[in-house]
């Protein structure tokens, strides 16, 4: 059950006549895993056109109006297909200008990067991604300048870490990011049974450089495991590529302890691994000793120094670019938002390093299970993964010196989160793919003594049946996924949620009449495991 209520709205003037442009914002209550109850923030920018346009046909969300020559029909559009309203959010940005406040106060300013690159205007290539993930994503390309336009369709109050994180690596000249252009920002009021509780402000989007032709790292390690290839020497460029990342976001954002040290982080590592093993327990295994004995040598070590880190680092969200004439490829870290769906305040504050590096360990041993799933005939080295790991762990090293040790309690237990983490997004999403985290933790459960190496173990090897890469896509399915109390929420992608209807006001400049909308909701899912 889900409890939809009208936050406010703002409008956006259109270039041309015959089209009003305006974003809503809409929360959505409904209730969590645990028994409680959530409210997310969901923004939904429209596009209503005085006629239907056959460009738009796949964006379609309804049609409102009509009942009389007052209240002329008007076709509904989710506006990031439309190029008008693209146009209209470039615009500004590139003017770093504040759109004319709405309903509930609500609005939106725009900002760049001093000396960024130059922004595309909408005149070109204008084209929505198609991949899976929580937020629209809309590629521009004018001839001159491409971008990709990231639209969070679930807001966070404060500020984004894709925002903060990808200007402070662009303002330091990171070549291992694409450069960030611009965001945008909006405000809204805040409202409680006991009246008005001032504003909250949220980032609506964020505009990044587009990497024309880049190849996704994943289907290069995939395609590589099932032909027997060695990509140790791309592992370690890969691990160059994250220490020089984790080096920028010290010197620009600077570094921190804990507050009581061994007493922060080590604690909230315990916690989590022992809520998920609440579910995951019973498909991996009885190894609830084995568990413990683990975290009791976790218990009170010192986490070192902390940071900024990239937060869900894995081979899906890096890109091998090409280099520009007689310069060779590079790799391209991508998406600093963390996890989406946990709480903004979790996901800006500094953090251990070592999370960005485990979570690349495990998706080289997904990659390595991945190529026997999609090719049954493929023959993956017995030592592919562990190749990789330790030429990912040497390529780090080249740039912060001193060696990873991948036995020490929090880098095993670390390691163990996130296999867990992997088991309970497999049981709710594709249970043809546990075998691959299930196999990992029972294998680092089965030796829990001092010294365990928490290395990746081409479980994959050993897995059989088909592979299910497809979700159904007929019904809107719903499954909350616990992450340090946080309901991770999914639908199958590509799916239309529609709210009851509700009576609110439109304000965008050329169209002011009262109307009834059913609203349509892209609900968010977390990505699968890579």
């Amino acid at each position: 059950m889900f409890e939809l209520d009208f936050v406010g709205s703002f409008g956006l003037p259109a270039p041309t006549s015959g089209t009003a442009l305006e974003v809503q914002l809409i929360s959505v209550a409904y209730a969590t895993a645990d028994g409680g109850r959530q409210t997310d923030i969901v923004q939904v920018p429209l596009s209503f056109r005085s006629a239907p346009s056959a460009a738009l046909a796949t964006a379609s969300v309804g049609q409102i109006g009509g009942t009389s020559e007052q209240d002329p029909p008007l076709w509904v559009y989710d506006a990031p297909h439309d190029p008008e309203f693209v146009t209209a959010w470039l615009d500004l940005i590139r003017g770093q200008a504040t759109a004319d406040p709405g309903v509930g106060e609500c609005t939106a300013s725009g900002h760049t990067v001093p000396g960024g690159l130059r922004l595309p205007t909408a005149s070109g290539s204008v084209r929505v991604s198609s991949g899976e993930q929580s937020n629209t994503s809309v590629i521009v390309d004018d001839g001159v300048s491409a971008a990709i336009v990231k639209i969070f369709r679930v807001l966070s109050v404060g500020k984004n870490p894709e925002v903060e994180v990808g200007a402070a690596l662009t303002s330091a000249g990171t070549k291992e990011v694409p450069s960030t252009l611009g965001w945008i920002t909006g405000t809204w009021e805040v409202w409680t049974p006991q009246g008005r509780h001032g504003t909250a402000s949220a980032d609506f989007a964020v505009a990044h450089e587009f990497l024309a032709g880049g190849q996704d790292a994943w289907r290069l390690a995939v395609d590589a495991a099932a032909s027997g290839k060695d990509f140790a020497a791309e592992a370690r460029q890969l691990g160059q590529a994250t220490a020089t990342v984790h080096l920028r976001l010290a010197e620009t954002l600077g570094t921190a302890t804990e507050r009581v040290p061994g007493q922060d982080i080590a604690p909230e590592v315990a916690r989590r691994v022992r809520q998920s093993w609440a579910e995951a327990g019973t498909a991996v295994g009885p190894h609830e000793q084995q568990l413990e004995a683990l975290l009791a040598q976790l218990s009170g070590k010192e986490a070192g120094t902390l940071q900024r880190i990239h937060g869900d680092l894995h081979l899906g969200q890096i890109l091998l670019v090409p280099g520009a004439a007689g310069e060779p490829a590079r790799w391209a870290i991508l998406d600093f938002e963390g996890e989406p769906l946990r709480p903004i305040e979790h996901r800006n504050i500094p953090d251990v390093p070592l999370r960005d590096v485990v979570g690349m360990l495990r998706s080289f041993d997904y990659a390595a299970g991945a190529a026997i799933r999609e090719n049954p005939g493929a023959r993956v080295p017995a030592t592919w993964v562990d190749d990789c790991a330790e030429a990912f762990l040497a390529g780090y090293s080249d740039i912060t010196p001193g060696t990873i040790d991948r036995r020490s309690p929090l880098f095993v237990a670390l390691w163990l989160d996130k296999a867990l983490y992997e088991v309970i997004y497999e049981l709710r999403n594709r249970p043809d793919w546990l075998p691959i985290p299930v196999n990992a933790s029972r294998q680092l459960l089965g030796n829990t003594s001092p010294g365990t190496d928490a290395a990746a173990t081409s479980e994959g090897k050993e897995m059989t049946g088909s592979a299910r890469t497809e979700r159904p896509e007929s019904r809107c399915m719903w499954t909350p996924l616990p992450w340090a109390g946080w309901p991770l929420v999914r639908t199958t992608p590509r799916t239309r949620c529609w709210a009851p209807t509700l009576t609110t006001t439109v304000t965008s400049p050329s169209v002011r009449s009262s109307t009834s909308l059913r609203r349509y909701l892209w609900s968010p899912k977390p990505v699968p495991p890579r």
